[in-house]
């Protein structure tokens, strides 16, 4: 990847949820539009995910009783 785009997607980046072996981000490109990723760190998969799925993974920081209830059914 060239640089110059690699630290453009870094600009964008917002935040991130770090729940093994996933890492999600939230990227603002432009005013007003949000992409969200999930990166899976073991292969380094990159999916498209939605808002929902997102705050779920950063819900899932937090409360790790609410993560352990729900890890089977997202993973």
């Amino acid at each position: 990847m060239d640089l110059l785009l690699f630290l453009f997607h870094l600009d964008i980046l917002q935040e991130a949820a770090v729940i093994p072996p996933f890492v999600a981000f939230a990227a603002r490109p432009y005013p007003g539009f949000w992409e969200y990723v999930k990166v899976n760190a073991e292969d380094l998969n990159v999916e498209g995910i939605s808002v929902s799925e997102y705050l779920q993974l950063k819900e899932m920081v937090f409360d790790e009783k609410w993560y352990a209830q729900v890890r089977v059914k997202i993973f």
